[in-house]
């Protein structure tokens, strides 16, 4: 059993390294698209206030949390079921019970296999964000808690779009559900701006 999880992990893995380029836009595109859009619009909006604090927050404080954000998204949000409810609908999902592993199984493999590359990618971010100064020195237990809760967070993100998936033996589309989610975690959870807010 054993075996078989680690062999489907590795076949996975391999799927998402295949193209080289891709796999390597992966790693470094959601950086760039980090500082280029969030890190940069909320200094902007802070220049325009004169560094004026918003709801007691400061400029440095905010983009601290813009990149603390942006590293948890990473770790929670890194894998989709979406394509479960398509195999359901389209018949495939027939092929994967044939597999001498459980259907549910080779879904949580392929989750396994993406979230060890995104925290590598998140762990890279880290270590690119301390070096060009963006978020201050790290005290290791708080990161390290920080990030192993946001990867329990990502594997409970990974049944709940498991189980809207599974709703694809009922429904010919569940990507409504799916939005709504998705949307609402990001405006509930302080993604796109603190709570406090």
């Amino acid at each position: 059993e054993t075996r078989k999880w680690q062999k489907t992990i590795g076949v996975a893995i391999s799927r998402y390294m295949a193209f080289k380029r891709d796999f390597a836009l992966m790693l470094v595109a959601p950086s760039f698209v980090f500082i280029a859009i969030n890190y940069s619009l909320w200094r902007a909006i802070y220049q325009s206030r004169n560094g004026e604090a918003i709801s007691g927050f400061s400029m440095s404080q905010m983009l601290h949390y813009q990149c603390w954000s942006f590293i948890a998204t990473l770790l929670v949000r890194s894998h989709r079921t979406w394509n479960l409810s398509e195999h359901i609908r389209l018949g495939r999902i027939t092929s994967f019970l044939l597999y001498p592993f459980e259907a549910w199984k080779l879904y949580a493999s392929e989750f396994v296999a993406f979230q060890l590359l995104q925290t590598m990618t998140a762990l890279l971010s880290i270590a690119a964000l301390r070096i060009f100064g963006f978020i201050p020195a790290l005290e290791f237990t708080p990161c390290f808690l920080g990030i192993a809760f946001s990867l329990l967070v990502g594997v409970l993100w990974f049944v709940v779009e498991f189980a809207i998936g599974l709703l694809g033996f009922w429904l010919e589309e569940v990507w409504v559900f799916r939005q709504i989610f998705g949307f609402s975690a990001i405006l509930f959870s302080g993604a796109l701006i603190p709570l406090e807010l």
